[in-house]
């Protein structure tokens, strides 16, 4: 298969993972609240939120591992190749046995840590030890993935991602239907479906990437150490983002209360869910960029690279800046069974989470940029100066303002847009050698469409009601094709016009 047609199959896969993905968690949400109260829903977003706190010790390795083995095999160097990913699946299976019985303990004492009400210690507790042990799982078999990224098959992977969504959403509507509701059953169906996914990966190792095999004979203290020593600062960037916004349903817990917790997890569902959206497209991308690094094609790596912040622009632009316009509507249909005051500060909460987003959707890819270039630490320094920053005015915020939970979405929104229009398009420049200003057009043109879909779609909700779901549902399809439809000519030239239709043609003929 040709790389384009490669590419168009691959982004088309992830978009329909991220759109079955939102329709699960849409009806699922209101599913959760509903039964179980926003302040227990609260606790599974908490649950999920400490993993990524564990994760900081593991990501050193396993961020860079695609890196390594992507550029062997582009070089053709499997032996190379091999020794990192056995250093890492080995290493990754250690620290999953030394983690699992501190986890347990934790998960059991929950309580001491963190504010729950007595009615639902015992849920919360069974929530938190299925929610490590499957982040265990996971960990054990992260290395397998590394298969359909460094072949380019991103399509499997968002195949076996599409899977895991029906399989955790069809095991936790019959526990709900046919059992008392219990908030642990999200545990359940989590550890389920990422059982799935560890086995589904192994098959895809096996089947795309036979010369990678865990075998200790090619174990390397000095590869775990190289991982690590590059790795070590996406730890500190994973820190960064855990400060500037991993800390907030925490802080809201034990700040103000479980029910402001709750109210901001459900708020933050759709934009995390956008993010994530975003994150996936620009990862689709990620191999091309890896094999022009490792070919040494300059002109072709500041191509690709303008040409993705631009295209995850405009993929994520349209549903970003959709939501930003209609979620007040949105939420009242959606979460019809909070109280008027409720929705209120959700979709208050909302928009501030969603604010960063609308900017960072297009500097997102400029990351890959310093990955590819090992020139991590000036931008982990100062997203983690950023993150200090957030966790002290948000303390301070929090104990002496009327604020509240308004102070914990609303400052790390602040913070980031000034890091995505400051310091993210120079440094990623810098760190090519190329001029300061080499990928701000990109990021301008990206203001200029974000602006002009704000007004396009601001005029439709003014001359139309939007009190159904038909209403709503009629406006995203009319607002979502003149958006695409004009974001072709403020984003892209002729060429790339041409580019993305050719990827589109060969889509299709691949059906």
């Amino acid at each position: 298969m040709s790389q384009k047609k490669q590419l168009a199959v691959n982004i088309a896969s992830q978009i329909a993972a991220f759109m079955v993905d939102m329709a699960i968690n849409f009806f699922l949400t209101t599913f959760l609240v509903n039964r179980l109260g926003e302040s227990v829903y609260g606790f599974v977003g908490l649950a999920k939120n400490f993993t990524t706190y564990i994760a900081i010790f593991t990501v050193s390795f396993n961020s860079t591992l695609y890196r390594f083995v992507t550029i062997e095999t582009n070089k053709n160097n499997y032996e190379a190749g091999n020794v990192y990913y056995t250093s890492v699946t080995l290493s990754n299976l250690g620290v999953s046995l030394i983690l699992l019985a501190p986890s347990a303990l934790f998960a059991l004492n929950i309580e001491r840590f963190i504010h729950i009400s007595p009615e639902h210690v015992a849920d919360v507790r069974l929530l938190w030890l299925a929610i490590l042990v499957s982040f265990l799982i996971a960990l054990a078999g992260s290395s397998f993935a590394v298969s359909t990224f460094a072949t380019n098959r991103l399509d499997l992977n968002s195949k076996r991602q599409l899977e895991s969504y029906v399989i955790r959403a069809a095991i936790l509507l019959a526990l709900f239907t046919f059992y008392k509701p219990n908030v642990w059953y999200v545990g359940v169906s989590t550890i389920i479906s990422t059982l799935f996914v560890l086995i589904i990966n192994y098959y895809y190792k096996r089947k795309l990437t036979p010369y990678l095999r865990a075998n200790i004979k090619y174990f390397s203290w000095s590869a775990v150490g190289e991982l690590i020593g590059l790795g070590i600062w996406n730890s500190f960037n994973r820190l960064s983002k855990i400060l500037l916004d991993g800390l907030d349903l925490l802080i809201a817990n034990l700040l103000i209360s479980p029910e402001a917790m709750g109210l901001l997890a459900i708020a933050k569902v759709i934009p995390v869910q956008l993010q994530s959206f975003y994150t996936a497209v620009y990862n689709v991308f990620s191999p091309r960029i890896l094999a022009c690094y490792a070919l040494d094609d300059r002109a072709g790596l500041l191509k690709e690279v303008r040409f993705v912040m631009r295209t995850c622009g405009y993929l994520g632009g349209v549903p970003i800046m959709g939501f930003a316009v209609f979620s007040e509507p949105f939420f009242n249909l959606w979460m019809n069974g909070l109280s008027a005051e409720s929705l209120h500060t959700v979709n208050i909460l909302s928009l501030l989470t969603l604010l960063p987003i609308m900017f960072h959707v297009y500097v997102a890819p400029l990351y890959t940029v310093n990955m590819v270039t090992k020139k991590l630490k000036a931008p982990v320094l100062v997203s983690s100066g950023l993150g200090v920053v957030n966790t002290l005015l948000v303390l301070f915020l929090v104990k002496n303002t009327e604020l509240g939970v308004y102070a914990v979405a609303g400052v790390s929104a602040a913070l980031v847009i000034l890091q995505v229009f400051t310091f993210s398009p120079a440094y990623a420049a810098r760190s090519l050698n190329e001029k300061l200003s080499t990928f701000y057009p990109a990021l301008l043109r990206g203001v200029i469409n974000n602006g002009f879909l704000f007004i396009l779609f601001s005029i439709y909700r003014a001359a139309f009601s939007v009190h159904s779901w038909l209403a709503l549902g009629a406006g995203a399809l009319a607002c979502g094709a003149a958006g695409y439809i004009s974001g072709l000519f403020i984003l892209f030239d002729g060429g790339e016009r041409k580019s993305l239709a050719d990827m589109v043609v060969k889509r299709l003929k691949t059906n």
